[in-house]
């Protein structure tokens, strides 16, 4: 592989080309197989592929006007979100083989705008905790991460340009991390969650995969139901105005090991030095109940959901989704309503603790990806965003004492429509330009 081959191309840019007449979607279409097929023994991304339907889809998109910001541009999908020309099983040997009835409303979107799905990239079992056969592609000893696990390593290992996720916990910002990717969740049902196979819906979120920075605004606008541009596609913030942030090391500090402590306070110095203005922020009394309510309410609504496997078909689930469900059918609707409302209570409240415009900066992992496939490694640092609904991105920023990826976490939790993410966006690309990070 090499600079000039296709598949290294960011979104932005392959649309760029495309729209100049300076590639194909065939020449794109073959350089992302040969790089599947020569990495998927290693990477394990895909769940489902056809290569041939996807190399006539593009041939025939070549003879077609653009039908959108998205023609003829592949988009993998995480093996939960349905679509009715794939099997979508879930990450479950309870569904294999099934074929949806219709598409998620994002994938709809997705094919509206002129995307090529390109297949279903592997979930653990229905985004819980049971990893599938996907390895890091910086070292296939160590974990992805997940639940999004397959995403974020097509993504990283150059076999399609942007791949889409979910997040109930930490799967999209943590896999980011730990692949050396940008990772974004959005603000809780910015993109619809509608053909999306629900976990705890009350927290379930689609976000998604990719290597630039410029790619985000135009594939969350598509997502959104907007129209998006390519052209100047990240706000600029005001030189004369540098972002805030709000260093954040929370209650799960101890927890983050020595090379994810020193990344963080080593780009907060950094940011500062580059003219942003950082303030620590210390812990807010009482926001350690946050945790206790992410895993009521996960837990609880995991239950509901898998009430039905639960009776029907146990002895197909993993041990370790067995004791998720185990564990939230022990929570009374006493302590789930109190748990809903310390949530609620703290997507009002952890904003007065910021300065007008703070952008949270805080660890997107406790540190590089954990060796071994038994685990998807911690979402510690990931959960109490999810919870507040605030959006997030994890931007890759270095590397630990292996050579694997460290991230960073940006987290908006100003929640004014029109603003989160137009603001989160404008600081990563401010940020970006200021430490010179190769992801613009």
């Amino acid at each position: 592989m090499t600079a000039t081959d296709p598949s290294t191309l960011p979104l932005h840019a392959a649309i760029t080309q495309m729209n100049s007449g300076d590639m194909s979607a065939s020449v794109l279409m073959e350089a992302l197989l040969s790089r599947i097929g020569a990495r998927d023994e290693t990477v394990h991304a895909w769940k489902y592929i056809n290569p041939d339907g996807a190399r006539a889809q593009a041939r025939a998109m070549d003879k077609m006007p653009r039908t959108g910001i998205l023609h003829a541009i592949p988009v993998a999908l995480k093996d939960i979100i349905e679509t009715v020309d794939m099997p979508t099983e879930y990450g479950s040997p309870i569904y294999a083989g099934h074929r949806p009835a219709k598409d998620a409303v994002v994938v709809g979107r997705l094919r509206a705008a002129g995307a090529i799905i390109l297949g279903k990239t592997v979930s653990t079992e229905f985004a819980a905790l049971e990893p599938g056969p996907t390895t890091n592609p910086h070292n296939s000893d160590h974990t992805p991460g997940g639940s999004s696990s397959g995403s974020a390593a097509a993504v990283a290992d150059f076999q399609v340009p942007v791949a889409l996720g979910t997040q109930t916990a930490g799967s999209v910002l943590r896999p980011a991390s730990f692949c050396g990717i940008v990772g974004y969740k959005p603000a809780f049902d910015q993109f619809p969650t509608g053909g999306i196979y629900p976990f705890a819906a009350s927290l379930d979120t689609c976000g998604f995969f990719a290597r630039s920075l410029r790619d985000l605004p135009i594939l969350a606008a598509v997502l959104s139901g907007g129209t998006p541009s390519n052209q100047d596609p990240l706000a600029i913030v005001d030189p004369s105005m540098p972002p805030r942030f709000a260093l954040f090391r929370s209650q799960h500090w101890a927890e983050a090991d020595s090379d994810a402590k020193a990344c963080l306070e080593k780009f907060a110095s950094d940011l500062a030095s580059a003219g942003g203005r950082v303030r620590e922020q210390e812990l807010p009394i009482d926001f350690s109940d946050l945790d206790l309510a992410h895993r009521t309410v996960m837990l609880t609504e995991a239950a509901v959901t898998h009430a039905s496997h639960w009776h029907d078909n146990q002895n197909q689930l993993s041990e370790k989704l067995r004791s998720q469900i185990e564990a939230g059918l022990q929570f009374t609707e006493a302590e789930l309503n109190a748990a809903r409302e310390t949530a609620r209570k703290w997507r009002s409240a952890f904003q007065t603790f910021l300065e007008p415009g703070e952008i949270v900066l805080t660890l997107s992992s406790t540190g590089e990806a954990p060796i071994g496939l038994e685990s998807t490694g911690n979402p510690i640092f990931n959960h109490l965003w999810t919870l507040l609904h605030y959006p997030a991105l994890s931007l890759p920023v270095g590397t630990g004492k292996t050579g694997l990826p460290l991230g960073i976490q940006l987290v908006n939790a100003d929640t004014t429509p029109d603003r989160s993410q137009a603001h989160l966006f404008a600081v990563a690309r401010w940020t970006a330009t200021a430490l010179d990070l190769p992801i613009l």
